[in-house]
């Protein structure tokens, strides 16, 4: 064992996680742990309380073995629950082992409030908040440590006036954060507990990876996951995640996270549609474009004769079809829009703009013609009308439209079957933890 691996074993045993009030049905968690002999407690956010009866006192963690823990057969939300309280510890211990070695390389003998302020700022907390203390005694020792506390010395940045240097993309390394899951955590995730009621979750788990997608740790809702999207070239220039209701598969919340990757950059991505760094592995495919990243999905699963693409689920956080960078890297292809029902005539000046640039451009008005006998008002994708499809056991071929024109964009027996069609999946096959499309670490980024 080398000298670094017994200083990381010898912090590690420094680190406690306690339940703060024990006594109580739901508690708080909060980590303990001694450094230059001043004592730091930190505690784990509100949605990580538990109940003691589910924790381990002597190791520390939630009690995720059934064996140990009766409550845990036939509930698996309280499982997710409790592996989530586990991922939490781990994150913070992870996260306070980096600021500690991070501390020791420049020297810095820090004080406690040195680590608790740099460990709020790693997991993305507000670490200038007021601070309070209990008496003047308190008071006195903190005004002494903080007169023993280095002088930060000032940072140049790269740009003038001290502004942010600016990047283009995200890095691979900010890829590797602490937030993000890989493929062993898309199965906790609220679009693929969705999914999974339509598709073989094998099948699931390929067509998120082939995507790039990751799971967002930091974003839970009913200790389910959201899911992160990337907008991508041969860089990743956004992330966008996004919560679903589990059961409806409906959007119940969106936050674009690249910035808070990127922090101490400039975050100012170059455009890029949900999909697009795959048109140049499937170059023979024809590409059909949806506004939803979620339906982008769905219509893969069902459809694998084309490319789907997204623009991305809103104004605020998609991109423009019509963007010059997107539009180069359509040129050549074959391409099909795919509006939702009502957006049909909306969608011809995109195409009309595309065409002008050498893009073979129609719009489908499947969705149009799918709900011409629907009184709702609300509007329909494909995806949707798939999905109906699916739980009423019917072949797309069945609907009048399907057979192949230039109106519709539907190839002939395209979704044939779909749940004979899951039921012959080949196994998952091994992915890295982060999707090979991902741009090496050290490449510049302002290209």
């Amino acid at each position: 064992m080398t000298m670094r691996q017994k200083q990381d074993l010898y912090t590690r045993r420094m680190i406690r996680f306690s339940l703060k009030n024990p006594a109580q049905p739901l508690t708080p968690i909060r980590m303990l742990m001694t450094i230059n002999h001043f004592r730091i407690s930190y505690a784990l956010a509100p949605t990580f309380k538990i109940e003691p009866k589910h924790w381990d006192s002597t190791e520390g963690r939630a009690i995720v073995d059934s064996k140990r823990n009766a409550d845990l057969k036939g509930n698996p939300r309280l499982r997710v629950r409790l592996d989530n309280i586990n991922t939490e510890i781990d994150k913070i211990t992870n996260t306070v082992l980096a600021v500690l070695a991070r501390f020791q390389q420049q020297g810095i003998r820090a004080s406690a409030d040195q680590v608790r302020n740099e460990l709020q700022r790693e997991l993305g907390l507000e670490a200038n908040k007021a601070r309070t203390f209990r008496d003047v005694f308190e008071y006195i020792d903190f005004y002494i440590n903080a007169c023993r506390e280095p002088p930060v010395q000032k940072r140049h940045d790269t740009m003038k006036n001290n502004h942010k240097p600016i990047a283009r993309f995200i890095h691979r390394d900010r890829l590797r954060s602490s937030r993000l899951g890989d493929t062993r955590y898309y199965e906790r995730t609220t679009l693929f507990i969705f999914l999974s009621r339509y598709f073989a979750t094998d099948a699931i788990c390929r067509v998120f990876s082939r995507y790039g997608l990751l799971a967002d740790l930091e974003y839970e809702q009913d200790g389910l996951y959201g899911i992160a999207f990337p907008f991508q070239d041969d860089k990743t220039r956004q992330l966008l995640s996004v919560q679903y209701n589990p059961a409806t598969g409906k959007q119940t919340g969106e936050q674009p996270i690249g910035q808070r990757l990127m922090k101490g950059y400039d975050l100012q991505s170059a455009p890029a549609l949900f999909g697009m760094h795959l048109l140049q592995e499937y170059t023979g495919k024809p590409v059909g474009i949806l506004r939803d990243s979620r339906d982008a999905l769905i219509m893969t699963l069902a459809d694998n004769k084309r490319l789907w693409l997204a623009t991305g689920n809103s104004n605020r956080n998609g991109y423009s079809l019509t963007d010059p960078a997107i539009m180069e890297a359509l040129r050549e292809r074959s391409v099909t829009l795919y509006p939702a029902s009502g957006l049909y005539d909306a969608s011809l000046p995109i195409a009309l703009h595309t065409q002008e640039q050498d893009i073979d451009t129609t719009v489908s008005n499947a969705a149009e013609q799918l709900t011409n006998d629907m009184t709702s008002d609300a509007r329909m994708t494909i995806a949707d009308f798939v999905l109906r499809q699916i739980e009423e056991e019917q072949f797309y071929a069945s609907y009048p439209f399907a057979a192949y024109d230039q109106s519709s964009g539907m190839a002939p027996y395209t979704f044939c079957n779909l749940q004979e069609q899951n039921e012959q999946t080949t196994p998952m096959p091994q992915m890295p933890d982060v999707p090979e499309s991902f741009p090496p670490v050290n490449e510049n980024p302002n290209e």
